[in-house]
């Protein structure tokens, strides 16, 4: 498998990891759209959110959840798009 997330997750392609566990990886993205734009991906591979397991999708979204309150209190942003 050639999935740019899939390596950055293995630590094979170097990233700014903000947040890490079991089930998620979060890190900034190399071509922000906006000042703290964060990438959260599964550890385990899905092509999209429809390939995601339904299992995986409450911790993902938790991951979700707190990358959010982190770049709430680092920037301040007028809102997200998740």
């Amino acid at each position: 498998m050639d999935c740019l997330f899939c390596k950055i997750i293995k630590k094979e392609i170097k990233a700014e990891i903000v947040y890490e566990d079991e089930e998620a990886l979060a890190f900034l993205d190399i071509n922000p759209r906006a000042s703290g734009h964060t990438m959260v991906a599964p550890k385990k591979h899905a092509a999209n959110i429809f390939e995601l397991d339904d299992n995986l999708m409450r911790p993902v979204f938790h991951a979700v959840k707190i990358v959010a309150g982190f770049i709430e209190k680092a920037l301040k942003p007028d809102g997200f798009t998740i």
